[in-house]
Parts: C-alpha cells; structure tokens; sequence
C-alpha cells in the first residue's frame, strides 16, 4: 500500500493515437512511491520474491544497468544517474498470428504526432516465460492482496511481451537495443492512467474502481435483493420436473421455441409458467419489458381449455390478440368496439366443445357488469374448461395503486364465484410497491399466491430532471432529436390542451409527430397509435393514457412534459424507453407549480359522467398527496442517484455505484457529484432565524424563499382579508438572511425543513368568489420548537452547488462531513430499540476482528464514531458502507462480508417494522370507519377542507405554495 504523504493529486499523461494503439507519454518527473508492506522485500518498486525472469533477461538487465539513448531522448535529461524507472504502456496486437516476428517499428509518416520513442525498430524480442507467483501462499499477506500486487508488479517491473503469442508459449525473438524500462502490457488488461493503484480520497471513485466488476451473485451485501417483506419463490419452481409431468415440461420447451420463438426463459419467466400450470395462484412483479405477458399466454397455448386476460386498454387488447393469433394461438376479445352479432359468436364459440379459443380479452368493466357473460364462465368452470384469470396491470385493484379504478375493485368476486372448482388466478404488474402487493393479494383472495420478482433496475436508461421553462423545453428536445437521429420517441404531457402546444412546437422543429388523449374517437386514437408504431409518425405527444402494454422497442426517448402524480406512474412511462436495451434517455421538466396542479385533481371529486359524482375520502386524498410528494422529493433531490430512488421505491436495494459503471446513463444526480457540482454546507444558523420566523407567521414555501433572500416586502391575502400593512417580511428575523441563494436553492432550503421534520406544510382548499384556490401555509413542528429551545443543537447540513459558497463572501462554510455523520441522529431516532442492539453486535464484532489481527486497540478495525454510524444507517450495500467514518476500500473487502453478515439481524428487524406499519395502515384503510370512496352521489358540495394539516412530513413532499385559480 501507498503512505498517505504520495497520495498527490493525479494528473492524466498525454496520450497519442497511432492506428489502433494507444501510447502514454512517459513522466519525466516520476517518483517511486515508498511503500512500507511485505517487511521491505520490494526492491525499486517490484516484489522480488514473486517475480520469475528469463536468466537472459536477468543477466541483460545487470550488463546494461543504464538508461538507453532511446528513453534518454524522451525525457530530454542528460544526468541519468539517479533516475527512476519510467513506465510505456505499449498495447499488444493480440490478431497477429502465432510464431512469426513481430515488428513493432513500422513505419510511420513523417508528419506523425506519435513521438520518436515510438518510431524505433525493434527486430527481434526474447522469448520468456509470463511472469507467474512462486508460491501462491507468498500473496497472502493482510495487507498486499493479489490485485494489488499485480498493479505495482505491472507499472513497475522489467520488459513484458504480454501479448497473445506470449500466453501461449510461443517463440519471440529478442531485440537486443530495446530498453528495459519499457513495458508492453496486454491490451486485453483495462488501464486506467486516470485512476492508478494510489488510494483516491474520493470514495465515490474508489467506489466505482472497487466494485463495478463484481458479480452480483457473490457479493455479500444487498445490492440487486428485495427487503424482507417482498420473498421471491422462484428458486422454489426452477426444477420442472419437481412440478409437472414430462409430457406438460417437453410441450412447455416445444411451444416456446415453435410459437414463441425463444430458445430459452428470461429471469423469473420459467419458474413463473411453472408455477402456473402446476396450479398455483401466481403474483407476477417485473418491470416494463421483463415479459409478464408470456408468463400465461404459454401455459394457455398447452392447455386445453380457455384463459381470460382482464385488461384496462383496448389499445393494449389490440395489440396482443393481433400478436396471439399471428402465431396461430386462436385469441378473441369483448370489448365494447366488437359488435353484438360477433359478440355473440364469441359466446357461441365459447360454449361449444368445439372451442379452439386460447385466450380471451376481456376490460374490468366486462367483468363487473355484464351478468350473462359471468354465467357463461360460471359453465366453463363447472366443465372444467376454464383455466386460469389473469389480471394485468394488477396495482389497479388496490386503492394505494398510483392508477385505481373503481371496476377493478370489484374483481375481488372472482374468487369467491369461481372457488368451486377452484380457479387460479395470476395478477400481473411492473409498478406496485410491497404495499400495494400486499393489499392487492389480499383483495383478490390469493394470499397465499407465489410471488415472482425480477430487478427493477434499467442500466440502459439515463435519468434526468430538468428545470422547466420555455427556452429549456425547446432546448431538451432540440437535444434528443439530435442524439437520437433514428429511433421514436413519446412525450407525455398533463393536459389535452398540452398535446396540441407541444404537437405545435414539434412542427417547427420540423419532426413529424401524432397527438394520443381521451379526447379524440376510438378511430382517431387508433390511426394516431397505428402511424406512430408504423413509423410514419417519429414522436407521440400523449396523456398519460397511452403506451400501457404497448410493445416498440426503438423509443429511444420518453420526456415528461410536466410532473408525474407518482414514482410508479414514472417508472411505468419512462419504461416505455429501451425496450430493445439500447440506451435511450428519460427526463422531467419540472417546475414546482406541476405539483398545485395534481393537489388540485387530487381535492376535486371523481365525475362519474352520468350526472352524480364520488367523493374522495380524505386517506385516500392523503394517499395521493403522499404520492406527489414521493415525487417532489425524486425531482428535487440533489444527491442522491436518481435510479437508486426509483428502484428502492419498489423494494429492491440498489448500489448507486452500479449508475457509474456506464457513462452514457449515468444519471444526472450521480454525473453532478462526481463533477463536485454539490457539497455540503452547515446553514444550522439559517435554520434557527427560519423556524423563528415560521413561529410569527404562517406563508407558503414560495413566500418564504422570497423573504430569506430578500426580495419580498409586503404579503397580501387573495381573499378578502389583507394584513396590516405594517406586517411586513422585514420584520422578520430570516428576512434576508441568504441573500446569495438562488431561487431554487432557497426553496430546496425551507422544503429541507419541513422533510427533516422541524416544519410541515398545511395544504388548505380556499374559496373566494366563484374561484378556488389550493395553498400550502408552513407551520412549525414540535420538533422544530424543540430544535429552537435546545442548548446543544444538531447541526443542519443541506446540499447546495458550489459557486454558492462563492457568492456569500464567507457567510456560508463548506463543511467536509460525511453523509453518514449527517444522516445518524434521524436513523438513530427512527429505529431507536434497533440502533441500541446493533451497537451490542457491532462492537462484539469489532472486538473479534482486533483479536484476529492482533491488534490491542480495536479502534484500528473501525472508529468508535463508524460503530455509531453503522448501528444508526445500517449499511446496504458497498457504497454505503464506503461512506462510513475511515472505511476505506480496503476495509470493506476485508471486513464488508462480517460486517454484512452482522447486520442483516437488524435489517431483518426493521423490515418486519415496517411491514406491521404497512399492514396497520391497511387495516385502517379498510376499516368501516374510514370508507375510502363514498358511493355516488348527487350535487354533492366540494369538499374545501384540507385532507392532510398535520404530520405530513414526507421527505420533499411539499408544494412550495404558491396559487392556482380556477373556476367551479
């Protein structure tokens, strides 16, 4: 290892290009790092013991102990007494055939950028063994590992042929002019000159340098598993033979490969088709191209007898009967285009034990009003010619689903009409959260079902969020026209009105688009959908209703032109993109006003189209406020990866060093730490004149960004109340206190309070006149009192850019804490009883490890400050764990595995906390006493109370206030 003193900045070699090589100009200048490992046994840089050399090549290296002329002319140095070994890294040409001389001297033009160095002949090179370990037990040292061996053996021993004719044994002839000190390495070897062996003091790169390569499979921490409340069965199902007969496993291979074309199963694909033709009741979770649908439409081609698909999308309907019956599995659908004679031919058909019907399509609504059809598979089922339910998009049944639809609720009948026999029912979904999982299970009287999950995460798509305005708008899709010349792309917008404007925008850009709403007919949604998929169209401006099931595999762009209502929504949409996993780009224009207008819908009750109206509760209108400020918080966040949030969201832990491995979908969050576009600051001062003035007057989020920075005087009431001119912002204790923040900074400040718990945000629906209006008053929290009367304050550490540190002239400090240290005191308080045990386990661990090593002072394991750290986050993954205090990367490969397997007692804790949270408000939710949507009802009044004042306190999960005016 390196001693801290050397660990200088690193400044990249200039590099030349020369037909397919690559050649790194040697440092003039390069000093060997002292090393204090291995008792001294390295010599200039190489571990002697480990190396094997040629007996020429040793007895050439004593006769010529002097730098060549050659590597005299590169460093330009006439006294080359006391230098040091310098370093080429000259590729292999790993093409050339074996046994033949291989010129590394030809010729080049004269015009060349490649230095002499490189245009030197070299006739012939000596054959030598690859340098190999004596003793594979030399290498295992505590504190020189293989890897690390074989990086400074690599910079730092003599001349290496490391090419494909070496490796396999073959004669090389030796150049007797070349110079020792030049190394020709393997080009098949990933060099990197900007990140040498040296400790980096950034541990985000360590980070990367450390783990990007590792194997999912063995790795020891919970990167690419779900949390404890969400168990996959697929292990149970992956042998065919322990489930069905050889006859159903050799139709399941046949039909797969005949019909579907697939030679083989995707993840979680087999075990879920196994588990459904073995009878079971099956609960599919995988993302938007993970293949649900063939997950029954198999099963169903094998079997005799019929399987209804109950789907939300006529669209989606369409599509799939016309795949199905391409590839000669009869499908048919009743759906409400399909006209009553072919209705009833259908039924006819149905009926008839003649049928040849695999698959039939039928909508929700089908289901809960049409009592004849439900009398048909009433017959079915008593025939034994009804195989299975299938319910896509499966999150709609539960009232906590993002997307919730009143005839789906109505679903949960199925069960309990076809219970004798019993028919099995699969529900499939790429967006429930293990809540919504839970409650759906349970309302459709599968509990017991078997749940398959796949990885929510999409490495192909880069995540954006993007401030909104006009000039950035036509900017954004300027730019992904440019990126993606060929390919199709869809832009999601919130309103009818904001298809036709973005449509416009699109026509002066020249790009050919179609415009998909509710809005249009049947036949003009149909033609919209059909030139777009077809092509003719490149970019679709739709609401939020299309693209469900929707199978195009070269979007290559999904931008949301206003914010989503929820992270399932986004994930869902922005899924459309990559289908056929080349990169492609998702992006949120975000402005802060899209979130007043979602509360608004979100207050208004649902119009049921024949004269009367349903009335939101207010847990269910809470829900949906919950949900827009998950979304907030994903487009306001700063530094946290973007991909981590969303993939978290659905219970999957996720790495956020995995989002670095691949530059061009590195998210934005990820891209900008890297860059250093964010740090710390310590505004604990600015957060006591801001919770003080939050105790004299109540304003929105806006409002007070406004008076923190100085720019607002007079505060007036819409209503018919004004305040006393004399109460002004001046007079408060924050007035002007930041004046050197920018706008969105200083409301990423107050919504910082409020998601820390110190404010919260009482939203209230105001009348005045024939208009409304919906606006967020920030009131102080008990926390926020206690914060303000306490003597030892915690500090308050917020995520701001850079230049701001600039622009206050030394009013703002940059402080050099670690996330781990700034996030410790809530952890510790969330899961108090589980932070004092794992304390106990920790420090007996820490103990053990000492012991091992020999080490009388245990705090060389880990800090008594990291042991704190660990017991309050519990650590996930590597890169968490990286952030801990003096956790270095060489830490976590030794001790990761024990400190991983410690911690999963505790984690296992507090998922099955949360689980019993989840389940309590469940019970609440469906308890007689909160009925969570009231039966029809008409001219009812508007409700204008607020459906959530206290205690919501969401991380970001706030309008910043502000008014929107609309009529009744």
């Amino acid at each position: 290892m390196y001693c801290e003193e050397e660990d200088d900045s690193i400044v990249p070699r200039k590099r030349y290009k020369f037909g397919n090589f690559t050649f790194v100009k040697p440092d003039p200048n390069f000093k060997m790092p002292r090393l204090f490992c291995c008792n001294n046994t390295h010599t200039d840089g190489v571990y002697k013991p480990h190396v094997q050399l040629d007996v020429n090549e040793s007895n050439k290296g004593k006769e010529n102990n002097k730098p060549t002329n050659l590597l005299n002319n590169v460093n330009k140095r006439d006294d080359t007494k006391n230098s040091k070994p310098q370093v080429v890294i000259i590729p292999s040409t790993p093409k050339l055939p074996p046994k033949l001389p291989i010129n590394y001297g030809a010729s080049t033009s004269n015009d060349s950028d490649v230095p002499s160095l490189f245009k030197q002949n070299a006739s012939t090179i000596v054959s030598r063994t690859p340098i190999q370990p004596q003793n594979a037990m030399e290498f295992e040292d505590d504190f020189f590992d293989d890897s690390d061996f074989e990086e400074v053996l690599k910079e730092h021993s003599k001349l290496i042929a490391c090419t494909s004719v070496v490796s396999k044994g073959d004669d090389i002839k030796e150049d007797t002019k070349t110079s020792p000190e030049v190394i020709c390495i393997d080009d098949s070897f990933e060099f990197s000159d900007e990140f040498p062996y040296p400790e980096i003091r950034n541990k985000e790169v360590n980070d990367e340098i450390l783990f990007s390569d590792d194997d999912d499979d063995s790795r020891d921490d919970m990167h690419g598993k779900f949390r404890g409340f969400l168990v996959d069965d697929g292990d149970e199902f992956q042998n065919e033979s322990d489930h069905l007969k050889e006859e159903v496993v050799r139709h399941m291979y046949t039909y797969l490969k005949r019909d579907f074309g697939h030679d083989d199963f995707r993840h979680r694909q087999k075990a879920a088709v196994i588990a459904s033709l073995a009878g079971n009741d099956v609960f599919i979770l995988m993302p938007t191209g993970a293949g649900k649908s063939l997950c029954y439409q198999l099963p169903a081609a094998i079997e005799h007898g019929v399987t209804v698909v109950i789907s939300p999308l006529r669209a989606l309907i369409d599509d799939q009967c016309k795949k199905m019956n391409s590839i000669a599995i009869k499908t048919e659908k009743l759906t409400s285009d399909v006209s009553s004679s072919a209705a009833e031919k259908i039924i006819a058909e149905l009926v008839s034990h003649k049928n040849n019907i695999k698959l039939l399509y039928v909508t929700p609504e089908k289901i809960a009003a049409s009592p004849r059809f439900m009398s048909v598979l009433k017959d079915l089922n008593r025939e034994g010619r009804l195989r299975r339910f299938v319910i896509d998009e499966a999150h709609c049944v539960s009232q906590w689903g993002h997307d919730f639809r009143p005839d789906y609720a109505k679903l949960k009948t199925l069960r309990d009409n076809f219970n004798v026999p019993r028919v099995p029912i699969m529900a499939l979904t790429a967006t429930a959260t293990p809540k919504i999982v839970t409650d759906t299970q349970r309302l459709l009287g599968m509990t017991t079902s078997k749940l398959f999950l796949s990885s929510f995460v999409r490495t192909n798509l880069k995540y954006d969020v993007v401030e909104k305005s006009a000039a950035n708008t036509k900017k954004l899709i300027e730019s992904v026209i440019k990126q993606y010349p060929v390919g199709s792309g869809v832009l999601f917008c919130f309103s009818k009105n904001d298809c036709s404007s973005t449509k416009k925008l699109l026509d002066t850009l020249g790009v050919s688009s179609v415009i998909y709403h509710a809005g249009l007919s049947d036949k003009e949604r149909r033609e919209a959908q059909e030139k777009w998929m077809s092509g003719k169209a490149r970019i679709v401006c739709a609401t939020i209703a299309f693209g469900m099931g929707i199978d195009k595999p070269d979007v290559r762009f999904v931008i949301h032109m206003s914010m989503p209502k929820s992270i399932e929504g986004y994930y869902q949409e922005s899924g459309r993109a990559g289908r056929d996993g080349l990169p492609s780009y998702c992006a949120i224009l975000y402005n802060y006003t899209d979130c007043v207008k979602l509360r608004r819908f979100v207050e208004d009750d649902i119009d049921n189209g024949d004269g009367t109206v349903t009335v939101k509760s207010d847990i269910i209108k809470k829900m949906h406020h919950d949900n827009i400020n998950e979304m907030i918080a994903y487009c306001e966040s700063v530094s946290v990866c973007q991909r981590k949030l969303l993939v978290e969201h659905f219970g999957e832990i996720y790495d956020s060093a995995d989002c670095l491995k691949d530059p061009n979908t590195v998210c934005r969050n990820c891209g900008d730490r890297r860059k250093g576009k964010y740090v710390h600051y310590d505004m604990t001062d600015v957060a006591i004149t801001c919770l003080e003035s939050i105790k004299q007057m109540s304003l929105t989020v806006k409002q007070l960004s406004e008076c923190l920075r100085g720019k607002s005087k007079l505060i007036e009431d819409k209503g018919k109340k004004q305040l006393n001119k004399t109460s002004t912002l001046v007079n408060l204790p924050m007035y002007g206190k930041a004046p050197y923040l920018t706008d969105n900074d200083a409301c990423r400040f107050m919504i910082k309070l409020i998601t820390d718990g110190y404010a919260l945000e009482d939203v209230q629906a105001i009348n005045y006149g024939s208009n409304s209006t919906i606006v967020g008053y920030v009131r102080i929290t008990d926390e926020g009192n206690k914060f303000l009367s306490s003597i030892n304050k915690t500090n308050f550490y917020i995520y701001m850019p850079q230049k701001i540190g600039a622009a206050s002239n030394g009013a703002l400090k940059r402080v050099l804490v670690e996330e781990a240290e700034a996030q410790k005191e809530k952890y510790k308080i969330k899961h108090k009883y589980v932070y004092d045990k794992a304390k106990v386990s920790l420090n007996q661990l820490r103990a053990t490890l000492a012991k091992d090593e020999n080490f009388s002072n245990v705090t060389r394991i880990f800090t008594d400050k990291a042991i704190d750290q660990l017991a309050a986050i519990l650590p996930r993954t590597n890169t968490e764990l990286l952030s801990i205090d003096q956790m270095t990367p060489f830490k976590v490969k030794k001790y990761g595995s024990n400190i991983m397997s410690t911690l999963k007692e505790f984690w296992e804790l507090v998922d099955k906390d949360d689980h019993a949270k989840m389940t309590r408000e469940l019970e609440i939710l469906t308890s007689n006493a909160n009925q969570l949507i009231a039966a029809p009802v008409r001219n009812v009044p508007k409700s204008r109370g607020s459906s959530f004042t206290r205690g919501s306190t969401s991380r970001r999960g706030f309008s910043r206030g502000g008014r929107r005016n609309f009529r009744k």
